[in-house]
């Protein structure tokens, strides 16, 4: 897997991450403004790591779903054309897509 579409998912995660992030943070200032005296037992540590972990989660989802069908489409093409330097391989032909174009890497 090359080194782009890594940057591309972490890129994805984090930007689909942010929103749910301000989020959970304007529900914390609400509960200190609101109610300032429970505030100490509503927003415990333990609490934040979970809201933390959860909103890491929902945003990999879309992400990983993204991995999964890029890893199946290379495979079904890698399947499609036989072994390589047949007369199926997409390269002999001269008619090959290169991988970057695949993952939509524009560093390469």
């Amino acid at each position: 897997m090359p080194f782009c579409f890594i940057v591309l998912i972490i890129a994805d995660i984090t930007s689909k991450n942010t929103p749910l992030n301000l989020a959970g943070m304007a529900i914390e200032r609400y509960i200190a403004i609101c109610d300032p005296l429970h505030h100490a037992q509503v927003c415990t540590v333990h609490r934040t790591y979970i809201a933390i972990g959860v909103s890491w989660g929902v945003g990999a989802v879309p992400a990983m779903s993204d991995l999964s069908h890029v890893c199946s489409e290379s495979r079904r093409e890698r399947s499609r054309f036989g072994p390589k330097g047949s007369e199926h391989d997409p390269a002999a032909r001269g008619a090959g897509v290169p991988v970057y174009a695949l993952l939509r890497c524009p560093l390469v």
